[in-house]
C-alpha cells in the first residue's frame, strides 16, 4: 500500500523445502508510476488586438503515457475541446494538443478565463483550470480641428480616445502640458484650457501611447486667439452742400488679432446698403471702410455710424453730416425818392451761413 518511486526495485521470493532438495528462487521487479502532477502558477496573460500570444502550462511532473515520450494534452475553453485552426471570430488557433497554446491575430472573443488544459499521464488525467486572457487594444483618437476662439473664452480639445490604459501627453505652444491651473486633461485624453490669452495661441498635439503601441497616435491643432476690433481714429463731422458728395472713412487698429471682419454703416442707428438712399442721393462703399454719399441731399444730414465686428464683438465710431442750405434773399423792391432824400432797402435772407454785400449803380462794393 501507499507506494512510491523508492519502492521500485527487484523483489525476490525463496522457497525452502523440508527435505534436503534445493531451494526454489522467484524473482520480479516493481516499477512505480507517478501521476501528472502542475507546480506551475496561473499567470494572466495580455494579449494586443490582432497580434499573436500563447499560453504556456510549465511545471509539470509526472510519468508518461505507455509508449509515449510525452504527456498527452488537450486545451480546452469550459468544457469545449479546442481544435488548431480558425476560431470563426478572426483569430487561428495553434498548439490545442501541445504545452502552449498560441492565438493569432486575437481579438475580443478570444478573451476570457475559462481556458483550461486537460493532461493526460500513465496514471490519469489532470487539469490546468483557470487560464486569463486579456485582451488589450492600442489607443486610437479623433482628429482634432483647427480653432478660433476669443481671448478669455475656454478652449476644449477633444479627441475622444479609446484604448486599454493609455498614456496621455500634451504638447502645446509654451512646451510639455501638466494638468493643473487652467488645464484640466480627462482620461479620455481630452483638454481644457480656461481663460484663454493671446500667450496660448498656436500648435497642440497629442499623442496617445500603450503597450500595444509604443510609438503612439497623434493630433495636432492650431489656435488662434481673437480679439475685440478696436477703433483707430474716430470719425470726423463733415459738412457739405447740396448736390455735392461726401466721403466718411473708419479703420481699426492693425497688429492685433481679430481674424474675419465685417463693415458696416448706418444712419441714425438704421442700417443702410449700397444704392439710392430714398432722398435722391446715393450711398457706395456700405460694406467697407469708407462710406460715400454721391448727390448729398438735404435730407441726408445726420448722424453716421461705422461698425467694425467679428465674432468677439463690435466697435462703433460715428460722425455727423452738416448738409449747408443754398442761400436764398427777399424783399429787395424798387424804390424812388427826391433828390437829397434817403432810402432804405430792407432784405430778408435764408440759408446757412450767409453774408451779404451791396453794390451800387457803378457796381461797386458800398461799405459802410
Amino acid at each position: 500500500l501507499n507506494t512510491t518511486t523508492s519502492d521500485e526495485g527487484v523483489y525476490q521470493a525463496t522457497i525452502k523445502s523440508s527435505n534436503s532438495c534445493s531451494d526454489l528462487i522467484l524473482t520480479c521487479s516493481l516499477s512505480v508510476k507517478t501521476a501528472v502532477q502542475f507546480t506551475g502558477t496561473n499567470s494572466p496573460v495580455e494579449v494586443c488586438k490582432n497580434a499573436t500570444t500563447g499560453i504556456l502550462i510549465s511545471g509539470i511532473t509526472g510519468t508518461f503515457p505507455t509508449g509515449k515520450t510525452d504527456y498527452i494534452y488537450q486545451w480546452r475553453r469550459g468544457t469545449s475541446n479546442l481544435s488548431n485552426g480558425p476560431t470563426g471570430t478572426g483569430s487561428t488557433l495553434s498548439g490545442t494538443d501541445s504545452a502552449t497554446l498560441v492565438i493569432t491575430n486575437a481579438g475580443a472573443a478570444d478573451a476570457g478565463n475559462d481556458y483550461n488544459l486537460n493532461i493526460t499521464g500513465y496514471c490519469g488525467t489532470l487539469n490546468v483550470p483557470n487560464q486569463q486572457i486579456s485582451l488589450l487594444t492600442p489607443p486610437s483618437l479623433s482628429s482634432m480641428l483647427n480653432q478660433e476662439l476669443c481671448v478669455g473664452n475656454n478652449a476644449t480639445f477633444t479627441v475622444n480616445g479609446l484604448g486599454s490604459a493609455f498614456i496621455v501627453n500634451w504638447i502645446g505652444p509654451n512646451g510639455a502640458i501638466t494638468p493643473g491651473g487652467r488645464f484640466t486633461i480627462n482620461a479620455n485624453g481630452d483638454m481644457q484650457i480656461s481663460n484663454i490669452g493671446f500667450t496660448d495661441a498656436g500648435i497642440y498635439t497629442v499623442t496617445l501611447k500603450n503597450s500595444c503601441n509604443s510609438v503612439g497616435v497623434t493630433s495636432s491643432s492650431r489656435l488662434d486667439i481673437l480679439d475685440i476690433p478696436t477703433i483707430n481714429t474716430q470719425l470726423s463731422n463733415q459738412t457739405v452742400c447740396p448736390g455735392g458728395n461726401v466721403t466718411f472713412a473708419g479703420s481699426i487698429v492693425t497688429g492685433i488679432p481679430v481674424g474675419a471682419v465685417v463693415y458696416s454703416w448706418a444712419k441714425n442707428n438704421v442700417a443702410i446698403a449700397n444704392g439710392p438712399t430714398g432722398t435722391g442721393s446715393t450711398y457706395s462703399g456700405a460694406s467697407t471702410t469708407a462710406l460715400t454719399i454721391t448727390g448729398v441731399k438735404n435730407a441726408d444730414a445726420a448722424t453716421y455710424t461705422f461698425i467694425a465686428k467679428n465674432k468677439c464683438g463690435e466697435a462703433k465710431s460715428a460722425g455727423q453730416l452738416i448738409v449747408q442750405t443754398s442761400p436764398t434773399i427777399s424783399g429787395l423792391v424798387n424804390k424812388t425818392i427826391c433828390e437829397d432824400g434817403s432810402v432804405t432797402y430792407d432784405i430778408t435772407t435764408g440759408g446757412t451761413g450767409v453774408s451779404v454785400a451791396w453794390k451800387g449803380p457803378t457796381n461797386n462794393a458800398i461799405t459802410n
